[in-house]
């Protein structure tokens, strides 16, 4: 899988954060959080690029806390207080509905991927029970469901790349005053929402297959693994992993030689898959309960002011 970086791709803010002298500790520790996500890098290994998968979405939860706790300052109150314009909050309350909508959707096809997963594992169990379950029917219907999430997901990364155009166009930061505290409040919140949308492209890109660009056609890598015992290179995500070696099972069947052995890649495959689903999901809902917090701070900034 070729390596790939989580900076936002951005006009003018990928740079650090330019915050007051005096600026809040709850200020800094953004500009921390921010900082250590723009560090995060996709290397070419699956494990370490999950990881740090992991990780940015973890991180994204703790910016978030952050903004919620931002947002609850008696300074962050008292300067909106003074601060007619409430238009920047509807705008950043637009932007929290669509990552909100992006986090639950994937958060969802997730858990979905994981109930394809466990069904075909119970077949496949079935099948070595009694050794007479046909389980053709059942890998059809789990890679016919993975080509439609990936399908989906290609679909969330387009919505998300027409927000980044909006982000980009945005006229947030006129939107302001002169003061000092409520620039550096917008200007972190911008900054958190265009790195938002860059780790939910990672996501999206890492399950629907666009961030892979593997070297050798996929089935050029089935008749590799059919042909090596069940060995492929490191090229590729969990995912596309289990997808390969399920193929390679077909083959496998039609040739009615070895097909035991390719069940036990497949399940193999699959048990990482599921693992990995299974991390990501959990962070995913961490997330969200933290993004839920800083829209509901936000809210009462709207119905306050």
């Amino acid at each position: 899988m070729a390596g790939f970086f989580l900076k936002p791709s951005t006009r003018g803010h990928a740079r650090s954060i330019s915050l007051p002298a005096r600026s809040h500790p709850t200020t800094l520790k953004m500009e921390e959080e921010l900082n250590k996500l723009r560090n995060l890098e996709f290397s070419s290994s699956n494990s370490l690029a999950t990881n740090k998968l992991g990780l940015a979405i973890s991180g994204l939860a703790e910016l978030y806390k952050s903004i919620g706790d931002l947002l609850k300052l008696p300074q962050t109150q008292n300067a909106l207080a003074k601060h007619n314009d409430s238009s920047w909050v509807d705008e950043l309350l637009e932007e929290s509905v669509s990552f909100l909508d992006v986090c639950e959707h994937t958060r969802e096809n997730l858990f979905l991927l994981r109930e394809s997963i466990g069904k075909l594992q119970s077949s496949f169990r079935r099948r070595n029970n009694s050794g007479e379950v046909d389980i053709d029917d059942d890998v059809t219907k789990y890679v016919s469901f993975v080509k439609n999430l990936k399908r989906d997901m290609g679909k969330s990364l387009v919505f998300l790349k027409q927000i980044d155009i909006k982000l980009s166009e945005s006229l947030l930061f006129n939107k302001v005053n002169n003061d000092q505290h409520i620039v550096a409040v917008v200007r972190v919140l911008r900054e958190s929402s265009l790195m938002c949308s860059t780790i939910f492209k990672s996501i999206l890109g890492y399950f629907s297959g666009t961030a892979l660009q593997p070297k050798a056609s996929k089935w050029s890598l089935v008749l590799k693994v059919v042909h090596n015992k069940g060995h492929v290179g490191d090229d590729l995500n969990d995912l596309e992993d289990a997808e390969i070696a399920l193929n390679s099972l077909i083959v496998r069947k039609l040739s009615k030689q070895g097909t035991g052995m390719m069940i036990q890649l497949a399940c193999k495959k699959l048990l990482s898959l599921d693992t990995r689903t299974e991390e990501i999901e959990k962070d995913l809902e961490c997330l969200f309960r933290q993004m839920i917090h800083a829209r509901v701070s936000l809210l009462n900034i709207l119905s306050d002011h």
